[in-house]
């Protein structure tokens, strides 16, 4: 939300008007005065869901026994893309996996995949990841059904 003129409103975001957003904020003010309604709305909405995420680093760590997947659909999204793009190597995405695996379904787990899978090859991953497929059972036949479902690896 970046150069978004609202005609209805004098305020609007720029850069200058988000610096002023991020000290009202910072302050617990509200910041619709300094990028206007649209922005402010976007900005609460964006608060509001990451506020509601759980303990993403406590998952990747494998520490994410006694956390639940969320109920809402905005925030089980977020989830699994945060854990998918989170993740610095095949160590913490296998974490990710395990948790996601057993706590959501199969849509869930898939769409972080998906996810995982980019972010691994762009960190040089894949060759880890492979080795904890191989190692790991469960990933073994999620993948090879995941294979089958979307035609990659």
């Amino acid at each position: 939300m970046l150069h978004k003129l609202d005609i209805q409103s004098h305020a609007w975001a720029s850069p200058r008007t988000w610096e002023m957003a991020n000290k009202l904020h910072f302050n617990q003010i509200d910041i619709t005065p300094a990028v206007g309604e649209g922005a402010s709305a976007e900005f609460n909405a964006f608060v509001a869901l990451y506020k509601n995420l759980p303990d993403i680093d406590g998952i990747l760590k494998g520490k994410g026994e006694k956390i639940d997947f969320p109920s809402e659909a905005s925030t089980r999204y977020a989830t699994a893309i945060a854990l998918a793009i989170r993740g610095k190597n095949a160590d913490e995405a296998l974490n990710g996996f395990e948790w996601l695996s057993q706590k959501a379904t199969k849509e869930w787990v898939q769409l972080f995949a998906v996810d995982l899978i980019r972010q691994m090859q762009s960190k040089g991953q894949m060759g880890a990841l492979g080795k904890l497929i191989k190692e790991n059972k469960e990933l073994q036949k999620f993948f090879k059904d995941f294979r089958d479902l979307v035609g990659i690896i």
